[in-house]
């Protein structure tokens, strides 16, 4: 059995250019979102340092200077509301938190379509397409195009790969399905349990806000009584 899609080296072979997403780019993909899943002792390193951190690797196969792998962070446009493979804690970020970011583009094609966008800054190619080695795309031929508004094709898999880190506070937290663990991390988790977890963290998170907030800080300045009491939020219905 050969290496899944997602985890070979990219080669020349699967190239297609660069491209920088704009703010018009954003806007034709109107209330979309890209997501990145976990588990929770990733969720709470990524609470502690209020972004995403760069927590994977990829690789690429250079045709002249061979494998080279480097640290980023994976993340999709696809929401896999049915199941997640890779996490039962899912991160929602705003698709235009990826303005101004270049990228290289890959395309894969299998049992189903998928195109890798990895986040690329330095002003070198890697690669060159017949020739171009500065090939200049357009992604939204990638995506279909319906009177000007992108979405994702049919069965097709987007994964962007950020080489900078993004912070978290435009993110939303929520759980799903996780009937198998890709990353053999865990043995799957059901939703309901998932949740639980993230109400436990979240009102551990809330807490330590809370404590560090501006104003919490003035009010245990005046009542120094108040100084490691435990802060309670009523069950929600």
């Amino acid at each position: 059995m050969g290496i899944p899609d997602y985890k070979r080296p990219f080669h020349s072979d699967d190239f297609r250019g660069y491209f920088t997403w704009t703010e018009e780019l954003t806007s034709r993909f109107a209330g979309s979102y890209f997501y990145h899943a976990c588990h929770q002792d990733e969720l709470e390193d990524i609470l502690v340092n209020r972004k995403l951190i760069l927590r994977s690797e990829w690789s690429l196969e250079h045709p002249m200077f061979g494998q080279w792998t480097s640290k980023g962070v994976w993340v999709g446009l696809n929401s896999f509301h049915n199941g997640n493979y890779y996490g039962p804690f899912i991160l929602k970020f705003p698709i235009r938190l990826l303005n101004g970011k270049r990228f290289m583009a890959f395309r894969r094609k299998g049992d189903r379509d998928r195109y890798f966008f990895v986040q690329y800054e330095t002003d070198i190619p890697l690669f060159d397409k017949n020739g171009n080695a500065w090939r200049r795309i357009k992604p939204s031929v990638y995506f279909n195009d319906n009177d000007g508004e992108l979405s994702r094709k049919e069965k097709a898999i987007y994964d962007f790969i950020l080489t900078s880190e993004i912070f978290i506070g435009d993110a939303e937290i929520d759980v799903e399905n996780h009937p198998k663990c890709i990353s053999q991390k865990c043995n799957g988790a059901r939703k309901s349990e998932s949740r639980k977890l993230l109400k436990q963290i979240a009102q551990e998170e809330f807490e330590k806000r809370f404590i560090e907030s501006p104003r919490m800080r003035k009010f245990l300045r005046q009542f120094p009584i108040m100084e490691g009491r435990d802060v309670t939020l009523p069950e929600g219905e």
